[in-house]
């Protein structure tokens, strides 16, 4: 079933039309780091929005390389800490 079909406009200054695709969170883990400074950090992407962009003719549009063009809106949320 299509999703809501919404107009995007891309950092190139053209306008295209998205298909708004709804999604399931199954998994957010945190990812893990240790700078050399002695920072930790944990940082977790958090999924809002998830588009599939659209040709001309409202048909999903593919990479050369054949993959689904997929726009995400997306946030980070980070963790820092000392370790003592």
């Amino acid at each position: 079933m299509p999703g809501k079909i919404k107009d995007i406009t891309f950092p190139d200054g053209i306008n295209r039309k998205v298909e708004e695709l709804d999604f399931d969170i199954v998994k957010e883990d945190w990812n893990e780091y240790q700078l050399t400074s002695g920072l930790y950090l944990k940082l977790k992407t958090i999924l809002h929005k998830v588009f599939w962009v659209l040709d001309n003719e409202g048909k999903r549009m593919y990479t050369q390389e054949g993959d689904p063009y997929i726009l995400v809106r997306s946030s980070n949320q980070v963790v820092a800490s000392e370790i003592e």
